[in-house]
């Protein structure tokens, strides 16, 4: 990934990479905050300034660099990546013309939370997205007692990547919606499909609600700074 840095009071500062952690307070402060308050939060979330400091900054500049910011989060990556390295280990999406029963339940336990639980738990569910790849270049079988060991480590892990997998299940979801005989020929029976589609939709509502709407409040907060330039 290409390093963006930012320059403030002739100082650069990196951006960091927005990582499923971050999401997931952005989530939570778009709820509860104003959208000059979440404009610190999110500079100072991004670049590790304090926020006492970007309060002192002047409203031009934070201007400027939340526009740059926010632009920056509409604009993440939506491809699907089937696989990816992360932190030195090969991970790999989930077989899912032969998804086991652990996989399934775990994935409905997690779809079956409360809201506020679901938006929380975007690292566990990749977790049971992912998972890695042995030195035979197949996935490690699924273990349930390890989810909570790569979830940890996946709060870490790059948003777009989440933002990835959405997009897949979207399109996934639409494919469902008509019949597909070579999708029906690579599952293992009718009632599985019928269960994977249903835990598409709730994939879609629970992780979309979260990750859709805030791109959306990302689009009208840069919209609003855009204009707010314009009257300086």
């Amino acid at each position: 990934m290409k390093n963006i840095s930012i320059e403030y009071q002739g100082k650069d500062y990196e951006v960091k990479v927005p990582t499923i952690e971050m999401w997931g307070r952005l989530i939570a402060w778009k709820e509860l905050l104003e959208e000059k308050d979440f404009l610190v939060k999110l500079i100072s979330e991004s670049t590790g300034l304090p926020e006492n400091d970007v309060r002192k900054a002047d409203w031009f500049d934070i201007l400027n660099i939340g526009s740059f910011l926010t632009e920056h989060l509409i604009t993440q990556s939506t491809d699907f990546h089937n696989e990816f390295v992360f932190k030195g280990v090969k991970y790999r999406f989930l077989d899912l013309p032969n998804l086991s029963f652990g996989e399934f339940i775990d994935i409905d336990t997690l779809l079956s939370k409360d809201e506020h639980e679901r938006k929380s738990a975007l690292h566990t569910l990749m977790a049971v997205f992912y998972r890695e790849v042995g030195e035979d270049n197949k996935l490690v079988p699924y273990d349930s007692g390890k989810v909570g060991e790569r979830a940890e480590i996946f709060k870490q892990l790059p948003v777009m990547y989440v933002h990835g997998s959405m997009s897949f299940f979207l399109r996934l979801e639409q494919i469902l919606q008509r019949p597909s005989l070579s999708f029906l020929v690579m599952s293992k029976s009718l009632k599985m499909m019928k269960s994977i589609k249903k835990v598409m939709k709730r994939i879609s509502k629970s992780i979309g609600d979260g990750l859709v709407s805030l791109r959306l409040w990302l689009m009208k907060t840069f919209h609003f700074l855009g204009k707010s330039r314009n009257t300086h």
